[in-house]
C-alpha cells in the first residue's frame, strides 16, 4: 500500500470521529498530523529495512505493529531528554501522540472505518492510563514526560506577583470591552480553587454547589473529575455567577469580536494570550540574551499562587490532621471516590518502588508526603513529587536540636 493511500485512510478515520461526535474538527487535525509524523519517520524507517513482508508493506495498517508505535514513542521521549540530535519536543507532544493512537484504535474498532479494507482493529499498542499503572500514558508518568511548556517557564507565583496581573487586566482589555468581567473572574476562580484554565472555562452552572460549597470540575485532564472545595467567603462571587442561569449555562462565557460565542477551545486559546499580554504589562517576563522566554506569568502561576497558599496552610498541622484533610476531600467525591482512592493508593506504592521490589512492607506517608498529598489531590496530579517540583517552594526540614551530654 502507498504512503498517501494509507494517510488518506487515517485521515478518513479521524474525520469519522469528528460526525460521531468522539472528537472536535480541531483534535482530528492534531492527531492526524501526530499519526503522519508516524507515517514520515517510524514507518519510512521500518520499511526502508525491511527484512520480511509485513515490514515491506508497513504502511499499510493492517500489518502495523504495536513494538512499531511503542518505538516511535520511545524516540519522542528521547528528544523529550534532549538525549537525541534532534529538535526536542515537549511532554504535551509526546502525551497527544500517545492520545491520537488510542483514539484510532477506537474509531477504527467501534465505527468499522476501516472494514472495507479488511481491518476490523489495528494494533498501536495499549494507551492505558495512570491510574492503573498501565501503557503508555503510565510509561510517561514514570519518566515525568507531561509537563507542557508553559508549566515549564511558568513562575511560582506569589500574592504580589498575582495582584499585580490583575491591576493589569484593563490595560489589556478595556473595561467596556464584553470580556473584561469575565476574563477578570476567571482568574479569580484559579486562584480560589487552583483549576486548570481549560476546567474554569468548561464550568457550567450546575457545577457549583453553594450549599455544600463545592466546585465540580467535569472531565478535567485525562477526562478526570473531580469536586474541590470552595471557601465560604467565596459563596457571594459563586451566588452571582449562576443567579438566573440554567444548569447547563457556561459560566464564563467569552466572545468573539463579532459577538459570537467562543468555542472551548478557542476561549482558552484567547485566556492563554491574553495572560501573556498581562505578564507583559505587569512586567512578569524573563528573558535571556537571545529574548527567549525563561521565565513568565501564566495561568499555571495562578494555580501555582492557590497551591503555595494551600501548602503554607498545613505547615503547624499534625500528621493526624492532615489525613483528616485528606478524607475529607475524598469523601467529597461522591461516585469517584474510589477513583481518588485508588490515586492516593498509586502514589503509596510509587513512593514504596524500592521496598516492594526487595519484597518489604510499604511504609505509610510522611508528614512531608501527606502535606504534599493534600495540594496534589486539589490541583488535580497523580504525584506529590510534581508539587515540590513544579508548584510550590518547600519548607526547609525540620532541624531538631538536641542537648549535648556533659
Amino acid at each position: 500500500m502507498k504512503k498517501d493511500h494509507a494517510l488518506a485512510m487515517v485521515e478518513q478515520a479521524f474525520n469519522c470521529g469528528v460526525k460521531k461526535g468522539d472528537i472536535s474538527e480541531s483534535t482530528a487535525k492534531r492527531y492526524f498530523g501526530q499519526v503522519k509524523t508516524f507515517f514520515n519517520t517510524t514507518l519510512d524507517e521500518i520499511k526502508e529495512q525491511a527484512t520480511d513482508k509485513k515490514s515491506r508493506d508497513a504502511y499499510n495498517p493492517k500489518f502495523w505493529k504495536a513494538e512499531w508505535v511503542e518505538k516511535h514513542i520511545d524516540g519522542l521521549l528521547e528528544r523529550f531528554h534532549a538525549r537525541s540530535d534532534k529538535k526536542p519536543v515537549s511532554g504535551s507532544h509526546v502525551e497527544n501522540c500517545i492520545h491520537a493512537f488510542g483514539k484510532l484504535q477506537e474509531i477504527v474498532k467501534e465505527h468499522g472505518v476501516w472494514k472495507k479494507n479488511g481491518i476490523e482493529k489495528v494494533r498501536v499498542g495499549l494507551k492505558g492510563s495512570v491510574e492503573e499503572g498501565t501503557g503508555y500514558l503510565y510509561k510517561i508518568y514514570k519518566e515525568e514526560a507531561t509537563m507542557h511548556h508553559d508549566e515549564r517557564t511558568s513562575m511560582k507565583a506569589t500574592d504580589q506577583e498575582y495582584r499585580m496581573i490583575v491591576n493589569n487586566i484593563d490595560k489589556v482589555i478595556p473595561k467596556t470591552n464584553l470580556n473584561y468581567e469575565t476574563v477578570k473572574n476567571i482568574i479569580l476562580a484559579q486562584r480560589h480553587t487552583g483549576g486548570r484554565i481549560t476546567a474554569e472555562i468548561n464550568l457550567k452552572a450546575r457545577n457549583i454547589d453553594l450549599e455544600k460549597m463545592t466546585k465540580y470540575y467535569e472531565k478535567d485532564k485525562n477526562n478526570f473529575s473531580r469536586k474541590v472545595p470552595m471557601d465560604m467567603s467565596q459563596k457571594l462571587f459563586y451566588a452571582n455567577l449562576t443567579r438566573g442561569k440554567a444548569d447547563g449555562s457556561p459560566l464564563f462565557p467569552l466572545f468573539d469580536k463579532k459577538g459570537k460565542q467562543m468555542s472551548k477551545e478557542a476561549a482558552s486559546k484567547y485566556m492563554q494570550e491574553t495572560y501573556k499580554k498581562i505578564a507583559e504589562k505587569a512586567g512578569l517576563v524573563e528573558r535571556d540574551e537571545k529574548g527567549n522566554v525563561t521565565k513568565r506569568y501564566t495561568s499555571h502561576s495562578t494555580r501555582r499562587c492557590f497551591a503555595q497558599k494551600l501548602y503554607d496552610s498545613t505547615k503547624f498541622t499534625s500528621k493526624k490532621d492532615l489525613w483528616k484533610k485528606i478524607r475529607n476531600y475524598v469523601n467529597l467525591q461522591g461516585s469517584n471516590k474510589e477513583k481518588i482512592d485508588q490515586r492516593i493508593e498509586n502514589e503509596r506504592k510509587r513512593l514504596n518502588y524500592y521496598r516492594l521490589k526487595k519484597g518489604l512492607p510499604m511504609k505509610p506517608f510522611t508528614w512531608d508526603q501527606m502535606r504534599k498529598l493534600y495540594v496534589m489531590l486539589h490541583l488535580g496530579h497523580s504525584r506529590t513529587d510534581t508539587v515540590g517540583r513544579c508548584y510550590v517552594k518547600l519548607d526547609p526540614p525540620l532541624k531538631r536540636n538536641f542537648k549535648k551530654s556533659n
